[in-house]
């Protein structure tokens, strides 16, 4: 897992990083939730890790953009509160990790 997270920081903005310890994680089921009736059948799990960029990495845009991405921001984990954070339940985990595992929340 850590070594797909790294290729995928590769890819998506261009950078090195150091992953750190894993912080959250989440579970959707779609059905339970706003989009059932156009992907019942959606359940995903989400990974949220803490990372630091390696040394002299700066990040940017990747090598394949994203349909409808303008730019890629580091933000450093005492900005998390001032982000806006979706779904918002996750912001609680991330500023405050005593458990790592999120129910089905949206």
């Amino acid at each position: 897992m850590i070594s797909t997270l790294r290729r995928e920081c590769r890819e998506e903005i261009n950078a090195e990083v150091i992953v750190n310890d894993l912080v959250l994680m989440r579970e959707y089921i779609r059905k339970n939730h706003e989009f059932a009736s156009t992907d019942a059948d959606t359940h995903q799990v989400e990974f949220y890790f803490s990372c630091q960029l390696a040394d002299g990495a700066i990040p940017q845009n990747g090598h394949n953009i994203d349909e409808g991405q303008i730019s890629v921001d580091w933000v450093p984990e005492d900005d998390l509160d001032k982000l806006r954070v979706y779904p918002q339940a996750l912001r609680e985990g991330l500023l405050n990790p005593k458990k790592i595992y999120c129910d089905d929340i949206n």
